[in-house]
């Protein structure tokens, strides 16, 4: 989001005071009475000594209307749970399942609508005696926005018998889990690229990722809040060897990223969808170790003749000047720079 992580609770301060702001008569026209139902479903009706119980957030949310992603995008805040467990218990992160993106006018968002399902790995001491009952309490707190954002929370608890072995499943929570299961990104098994072109990262996608899949299209969503903006609609290239999504820069930010990493969602024409944990290299590192190497060794020997007045054979120049525009972003700016200067960016760009 444009606004950092320390700004969450003025964000929230200002949200309750747009929701205050609201007049009456609009308010009772737009707000749902529920706009969001909130409960506690555990994946397992006992807890097991030493054991992992899975615990799902589920909301409800009103039509219209939705909560956020992790990275909430350009404004808005992140759904929290705070837990209030018996000792020796832990509560780990939160699996966030792949979000929508929302944009209203020039602000866009990453969030769930219709429905949201957080599920928390909740771990229990090893020592706990069978017969006796875990209390689990959870303060949860959202917001909720549509052409307004309101805050919202609730306290909830579950009551949970210790029992030594595990109990057998319900099979309407056994389906709620594994439907769950299904939208949570998994690790990609294959290596996107990305590129800078002037405010554009290109992020190329391998051929090997929509295997399968009847004409895919790409969605990106950003772990870093204040990379891309949510806003602007990517632009997709079909290529020989994959796909080529373009993001737009958010202003002011570095022009280079080290990595960009985040959820990547591919949907078939038939409705199929893939989502993938992703960490894309910059291309340029990801050139092949001999090309690279002869690049490094041409590009780092390019300050010689601005000192010592050195001439270069036409081959070993001809090889430094492809090694720059090799490296160097696409763009206008190739054709706007002298060419030592150039030399000098390329050969920055691969120097450690």
């Amino acid at each position: 989001m444009r606004l950092g992580a320390t700004l969450g609770s003025l964000a929230m301060a200002t949200a309750m005071m747009i929701a205050v702001a609201v007049p009456a008569s609009v308010a009772a026209s737009t707000l749902p009475a529920d706009p969001v139902a909130a409960r506690l479903v555990p994946e397992a009706g006992a807890i097991v000594p030493g054991g992992t119980l899975w615990v799902d957030l589920h909301l409800d949310i009103a039509p219209g209307w939705h909560t956020y992603w992790r990275n909430p995008g350009d404004s808005g805040l992140p759904t929290e749970i705070a837990w209030t467990l018996p000792p020796g218990f832990g509560a780990g992160d939160i699996a966030w399942p792949a979000p929508e993106r929302f944009v209203l006018g020039t602000i866009g968002n990453y969030g769930y609508s219709g429905a949201a399902d957080l599920l928390v790995p909740i771990t229990a001491p090893a020592n706990l005696d069978p017969g006796s009952t875990a209390h689990l309490g959870a303060n949860a707190s959202w917001l909720l926005c549509s052409d307004i954002c309101i805050p919202g929370e609730a306290n909830l608890v579950l009551d949970l018998p210790v029992r030594a072995t595990p109990t057998a499943p319900d099979p309407t929570v056994n389906a709620l889990f594994a439907a769950v299961r299904q939208r949570l990104p998994q690790d990609a098994g294959f290596a996107p690229r990305f590129a800078v072109a002037g405010q554009m990262l290109r992020l190329t996608i391998p051929a090997e990722a929509f295997a399968g899949i009847d004409r895919p299209t790409a969605s990106f969503f950003p772990f870093d809040g204040n990379l891309i903006d949510a806003a602007a609609e990517p632009e997709q290239e079909q290529r020989s060897d994959g796909i080529e999504l373009s993001l737009t820069q958010l202003a002011g930010v570095a022009p280079s990223p080290p990595k960009l990493d985040g959820v990547l969602v591919l949907r078939g024409a038939d409705g199929a969808e893939r989502a993938y944990t992703i960490a894309a290299a910059p291309a340029a590192i990801a050139m092949s170790p001999g090309p690279r190497s002869a690049c490094t060794a041409i590009l780092l020997d390019v300050e010689v003749p601005l000192v010592t007045k050195k001439t270069w054979s036409a081959p070993k120049a001809r090889a430094a000047f492809s090694c720059a525009f090799l490296i160097l972003p696409v763009g206008s700016s190739r054709l706007s720079r002298p060419p030592v200067v150039a030399l000098l960016s390329a050969r920055n760009r691969l120097s450690p």
